[in-house]
């Protein structure tokens, strides 16, 4: 199972699975949110959590509620193992939005690749709801290489899962 995650108001453009076996070059599905609304997602495969979701402009909207983490993660996609999830979404003044994979059908063991306006982009494993960052870039460090994080602005996120090696991508 794979999918998307949010924790402040972000709007998600699209969201894209594909293989990453030798010689596969067919995707799993691209997803457009060109439904009328969150009841139409859900009946198009999608699972959608906690929060105040919406669909607006062809867009996945997260409207966030106080501290309550939102979510959406894809149904029936449990047996894939070697892929990656991309997704394009646009950041709002705080918090941020991840892209989580290998996802447990509890949905409390996974890896997930975040990216916070204010804290930065962080690579995380889940086991039985206990996280352990495997890497992170801080705001100072992203900084310093050029890379700004900013309100309002697009960015697309990739997490990519090959046997053991799980990477992380932000823009790129």
């Amino acid at each position: 199972t794979f999918g998307l995650k949010a924790t402040s108001s972000v709007k998600f453009d699209n969201f894209a699975a594909y293989p990453v076996e030798a010689g596969e070059s067919r995707k799993y599905g691209t997803y457009t949110f060109n439904v009328a609304s969150v009841a139409a997602l859900e009946g198009a495969g999608w699972n959608v959590g906690a929060g105040e979701w919406a669909i607006s402009d062809s867009e996945l909207v997260y409207a966030a509620a106080n501290t309550a983490d939102g979510k959406a993660v894809l149904k029936n996609k449990a047996s894939l193992s070697n892929y990656y999830a991309e997704t394009k979404a646009t950041t709002a003044d705080v918090g941020g939005f991840s892209v989580v994979g290998r996802c447990s059908a509890a949905g409390d063991s996974y890896y997930k690749l975040s990216l916070d306006i204010e804290s930065g982009l962080a690579l995380t494993k889940t086991v039985n709801g206990t996280e352990q960052v495997l890497a992170s870039k801080d705001i100072t460090e992203l900084y310093t290489e050029d890379i700004r994080i900013l309100p309002d602005t697009e960015y697309v996120l990739r997490l990519q899962m090959y046997g053991d090696l799980i990477q992380g991508y932000l823009d790129g």
